[in-house]
């Protein structure tokens, strides 16, 4: 995310040697859980090899934050991983919230057109991933047990949809906006209140846009985000 007009240079300095400081502790832990992660794979049965991919896409994800982290306020130039597809950024956000989904009881229901398309190039695979997590995450919060979170991809032209729909409580007439603001949070359940603001930070930075509209009854809510597709 863009750090312009954060404040003076030592309040810059000050914020880069705390990010400095939490990405050098966090490295490595995170390529420990992904060395160990590997280990495993060969030697697990082939039953449980699925449980610990899905412990590599998560210590990947973290490990592409971190770098993201260097890279943009550390001034550190290890290389971001490659962007790939669509379909990759699903299958990784998927992968990162099955767990918390299947505790809740939750289906998640994944469809879509064109997913072999490479990731809109202002996000890239990192950053949707990102975001399709947190709309995910937000949606099984609120969503009640035996009930489906779905998300659907539509590419159109020269742009991307994404829409999380759940069947929850949906969002109380003019809360509409302020849901985005951060440390803003609408439930006693655990979290930052953050997830709203990071997906509507990163979105609008890429030229795109995210809404919400209540549903009404048992409709939940759905988040749509809509993304200019500057994919080369």
């Amino acid at each position: 995310m863009p750090h312009n007009g954060v404040g003076g240079d030592e309040e810059i300095q000050s914020l880069r040697l705390v990010l400095a400081r939490l990405e050098h502790e966090l490295r490595s832990p995170l390529q420990a859980v992904t060395g160990f992660a590997r280990l495993l794979l060969d030697r697990v049965p082939e039953r449980d090899r699925a449980l610990v991919d899905k412990v590599l896409a998560g210590a990947g994800q973290l490990v592409e934050l971190v770098d993201e982290l260097s890279v943009e306020w550390v001034g550190g130039s290890h290389g971001l991983a490659a962007d790939g597809s669509v379909r990759d950024a699903l299958a990784r956000s998927v992968a990162l919230i099955e767990l918390p989904a299947a505790d809740r009881r939750v289906a998640l229901d994944v469809a879509g057109t064109d997913a072999d398309r490479p990731v809109p190039a202002a996000l890239g695979t990192t950053r949707l991933t990102q975001v399709l997590v947190n709309l995910l995450a937000n949606a099984v919060n609120f969503a009640p047990p035996e009930s489906t979170v779905a998300l659907t991809v539509h590419h159109d032209a020269d742009r991307w949809t994404f829409a999380v729909t759940d069947q929850g409580p949906g969002v109380a007439p003019g809360d509409e906006s302020i849901i985005f603001e951060p440390f803003l949070r609408r439930s006693s359940r655990p979290g930052s209140g953050l997830g709203l603001y990071v997906v509507k930070t990163l979105v609008e930075a890429a030229g795109g846009t995210v809404h919400v509209e209540s549903r009404g009854g048992t409709g939940g809510a759905r988040f749509t985000v809509v993304v200019p597709d500057t994919a080369t």
